[in-house]
């Protein structure tokens, strides 16, 4: 009996570490840096979530040059980056190697492009794809530093703020974010009074995903 105890301890012990093996295979495929994020400044109390998951789901991480991986993930959108959870340490991918990324019932890419004045690649959610243009939404949050109180003023912890959502549109290798329509109306010089025309009859507005996906097959009928 105390064999077949001492068997099974062994057996469980190795598999568990063969399952760790694995799982940090899988990091160290996706990933290039590590955080404690739970630590961020030192420890400091941060109100809200960067997270619209309450616990990672499974994700599916195709790679440029090498095969998918599987795993539990979600999307940090105030990293701008999906995570995956190994030994309570928090691991990023690795955007230069990811082509696209399956997860939360969306898929997501990453493209470069300004926010705020800083270019950074983020990741964005694939709205519609097509063989000419494509519309991408791209969520950020930010941190809202602590209020110290003052005679006048309460005291507020740091808190995470969800701003609205960005809608762009990419046209061959340029890609707008759409503020306003101007900048998109002059990206197709010879047809710019058509499409102008086509905006204003339909009521497209920037901000509905529905209009912005008959405006990009509109577009998509272009030379």
């Amino acid at each position: 009996m105390k064999r077949i105890f001492l068997f099974s301890l062994f057996l469980f012990a190795g598999i568990y570490v063969f399952a760790q093996e694995a799982m940090m295979n899988k990091a160290m495929t996706l990933s290039i840096s590590i955080h404690e994020y739970n630590n961020w400044k030192g420890g400091a109390f941060i109100e809200g979530t960067p997270y619209k998951l309450a616990q990672p789901e499974d994700g599916i991480f195709y790679l440029k040059d090498k095969p998918a991986v599987q795993t539990k993930t979600r999307l940090n959108y105030y990293r701008c980056n999906f995570e995956l959870l190994i030994d309570d340490k928090t691991f990023l991918v690795d955007e230069s190697t990811i082509d696209s990324i399956i997860a939360e019932g969306r898929t997501y890419i990453f493209k470069e492009f300004e926010v705020n004045g800083r270019l950074l690649p983020r990741v964005v959610e694939v709205v519609e794809k097509g063989k000419k243009n494509s519309i991408y939404k791209y969520t950020e949050v930010d941190v809202n530093p602590e209020v110290h109180a003052t005679a006048l003023v309460q005291p507020k912890p740091a808190c995470y703020y969800w701003n609205r959502p960005i809608y762009l549109i990419e046209h061959g290798d340029k890609l707008l974010q759409i503020n306003t329509f101007k900048k998109l109306t002059a990206m197709f010089p010879e047809k710019e009074v058509e499409l102008k025309e086509f905006i204003k009859k339909n009521k497209i507005r920037k901000d509905r995903p529905a209009d912005l996906k008959k405006l990009l097959n509109y577009l998509n009928q272009f030379d």
